[in-house]
């Protein structure tokens, strides 16, 4: 019984390994010669991927706490359980930017989606600290 319950983990471990496959990831464009610095390079990807994780647990953990779900691709269904990866895409789809008013250099943030604000504060006050117009107010041009 023990040895099924650690199979069915490894889908898991699979899963969140493929994350560090995909393109933007941009590791197949290094070339590593000495088996020592193979070896650093696993280090810090299995040091990235546990950190990739237990951002993906704490996230679907408080989102299943409040009740919260983004949008699927789709832009019809909503996602209860997203992984970290469809929250970045999200992220980076929903064109957040930065804005400047030249006349008195204040700057603010603009295009955020609410459920994106109300994942980030589920997950504690520190995620949100980049994604609110007060980081930016205090600094002029």
């Amino acid at each position: 019984m023990e040895l099924l319950s650690v199979y069915k983990r490894q889908s898991v471990i699979e899963r969140n390994w493929r994350c560090l496959k995909d393109r933007r990831v941009l590791v197949s464009a290094m070339c590593l010669q000495k088996p020592s610095r193979i070896c650093a390079l696993m280090w810090v990807l299995s040091l990235a991927l546990l950190v990739y994780a237990a951002t993906e647990w704490l996230m679907r953990r408080k989102m299943s706490e409040a009740g919260l779900s983004i949008q699927w691709t789709d832009g019809k269904r909503m996602q209860e359980q997203p992984t970290l990866m469809r929250l970045y895409t999200y992220m980076q789809n929903s064109a957040i930017s930065l804005v400047v008013d030249t006349a008195t250099g204040e700057r603010g943030l603009t295009a955020i989606p609410p459920d994106i604000m109300d994942v980030l504060e589920a997950m504690g006050g520190g995620w949100t600290k980049y994604y609110r117009s007060e980081t930016y107010a205090a600094s002029r041009c």
